[in-house]
C-alpha cells in the first residue's frame, strides 16, 4: 500500500465526504451540519474561524452547547468536549470527526 502525501490525503477526505454526503442527499435524507460550539472556548473560535466561509453560506450552522437546542444534542451524542461538529439526518444526530469535517469545510 502506498502512502499518501498531506495533500493527497486532504483531496481524498474531500472526496469522500462528498460522496458520502450525496449518496446521503440522493437517498432522500435531509442534512444539517451543526458545529456546537461555546461561547468562551478558544479552541471553538479558531474552528469557527477556519469554517467561516462555510458558516456564511449556511452550510454550516453553529449552537451554543450552554442553549436548550446544544444540550439536546450533546445529551444524544454523550458530548463533553467542544467544538464538535455533527449531521443533523431525519432528526436524529451524529457526530462527525472534526479533522474530516475542517477539511470539508474549511477555508481555502
Amino acid at each position: 500500500m502506498t502512502e499518501m502525501t498531506e495533500a493527497e490525503y486532504r483531496t481524498y477526505l474531500e472526496r469522500e465526504i462528498e460522496r458520502r454526503i450525496e449518496e446521503k442527499l440522493k437517498n432522500g435524507k435531509k442534512e444539517e451540519v451543526v458545529l456546537l460550539t461555546e461561547q468562551n472556548c478558544p479552541s471553538c473560535k479558531v474552528v469557527k474561524n477556519f469554517v467561516s466561509s462555510a458558516i456564511e453560506s449556511g452550510n454550516v450552522r453553529v449552537i451554543d452547547i450552554n442553549t436548550e437546542e446544544g444540550e439536546e444534542i450533546a445529551d444524544a451524542l454523550n458530548i463533553k468536549t467542544v467544538p464538535t461538529s455533527a449531521i443533523k439526518q431525519d432528526n436524529n444526530y451524529k457526530e462527525l470527526n472534526l479533522k474530516e469535517f475542517m477539511v470539508k469545510f474549511g477555508n481555502e
